[in-house]
């Protein structure tokens, strides 16, 4: 019989791969809010047309963009900081399951 590396326990996700899975959604957040780069910039402003390229959107667009990239990089940092944690309690403490 195959029972592979966990000797034949089937599990759901670890704690471990919840962790680099919340990481991961928060790095594609980021980058789909960057991809779209300019294009969420208002068009026009209060002094009139703005000189930007590809600034086609408005004042909600340019929001929206800014609370997703602003999520990524909080929520990046912060799964970071608990996978630091977590490698320390497997390592230095020898801790096996969270």
């Amino acid at each position: 019989t195959n029972q592979g590396r966990r000797g034949g326990r089937q599990e759901g996700f670890s704690f471990y791969h919840s962790l680099i899975f919340g990481m991961s959604c928060m790095d594609i957040c980021g980058s789909v809010a960057y991809l779209v780069g300019s294009i969420a910039i208002p068009e026009y402003d209060e002094y009139g047309e703005t000189d930007i390229y590809l600034a086609v959107g408005n004042f909600k667009t340019c929001k929206t963009q800014g609370f997703f990239i602003e999520l990524a990089l909080i929520g990046s940092a912060a799964y970071n900081c608990l996978l630091t944690i977590y490698y320390v309690a497997v390592v230095a403490k020898n801790i096996k399951e969270l």
